[in-house]
């Protein structure tokens, strides 16, 4: 088997003609292998963050961001917080 002959007609195939037989059976094997083993890391990772986030997360815990608006401004000395910030829209 020529090998330099082989790599030679692989990088010269070109896309476009539809027809999945014209690549070799082991580059289409080693693609699917490939994206099984991405599928398979991703849904790890999923899994993971899943136990992470309903182990590691709270009910009600949570702050509502329209309780936490006034106290940064009581932290403010002078600070009206009805006064708006931008002077364009005036």
């Amino acid at each position: 088997m020529d090998w330099a002959g082989l790599a030679s007609e692989i990088a010269q195939l070109r896309g476009g003609s539809g027809n999945i037989t014209t690549i070799p059976a082991f580059i289409r094997a080693d693609f699917a292998t490939a994206i099984r083993d991405v599928l398979y890391s991703m849904t790890v990772i999923m899994a993971v963050a899943c136990v992470v986030a309903l182990l590691g997360l709270a009910r009600g815990v949570q702050e509502d961001t329209g309780t936490a608006v006034p106290e940064l401004h009581s932290q403010l000395p002078g600070e009206d917080p009805d006064t708006d910030l931008d002077p364009a829209w005036r």
